[in-house]
């Protein structure tokens, strides 16, 4: 495949079609949430939660408050799960150390939200360019790309606040790597 797509008689780069899915993805899912967050907050665990579980209380993470005792060693010394996962957690509570602050389970989870939207867009963006690869079509390509971004399994399952959506995104990529 040339390292240019051809559309309507002009040549663009192959890289921005799977870019604009995956921004166009990341963004539909962030606007998803935060519509249902702001229709349904009174409801919602700790107002904004989509699910009934935090990132901080899930049996695959460390807790914030060890985590911020140890510091980044504790991706060696207490990790529970691959430590990826609070690896990010720990870099999203900087903000709070760095001010001063105690870290903020409900802020780090809040975060968490706009990292999965990122890795929502990256699925998108790699079923985009698998599809494109096979198919040798770009519209074929935007179909099973918008089949994934606007699936109920796969708005429901990016917002839990778990391992899933990194461990999914992860797992789709090294597939389209080994094909």
């Amino acid at each position: 495949m040339s390292p240019y797509s051809r559309i309507s008689g002009r040549s663009l780069p192959a890289w921005l079609a799977p870019l604009i899915v995956g921004l166009l993805a990341a963004t539909w899912l962030l606007v998803v949430e935060q519509t249902f967050i702001a229709g349904n907050g009174s409801s919602l665990p700790s107002g904004f939660r989509i699910h009934d579980m935090s990132a901080n209380n899930s049996q695959q993470t460390v807790d914030i408050k060890d985590i911020n005792v140890r510091g980044i060693t504790f991706a060696w010394y207490t990790h529970v799960y691959p430590p990826l996962l609070d690896v990010i957690r720990y870099v999203l509570m900087l903000p709070e150390v760095r001010a001063g602050l105690e870290p903020s389970g409900e802020a780090v989870d809040m975060r968490l939200y706009y990292v999965f939207g990122i890795f929502y867009g990256v699925i998108a963006s790699v079923i985009y360019l698998w599809v494109r690869d096979l198919t040798k079509s770009g519209w074929w390509a935007l179909a099973a790309s918008a089949l994934w971004t606007v699936s109920p399994l796969s708005v429901t399952v990016m917002p839990l606040l778990d391992p899933t959506p990194l461990s999914l995104t992860l797992v789709v990529t090294m597939f389209y790597f080994l094909y």
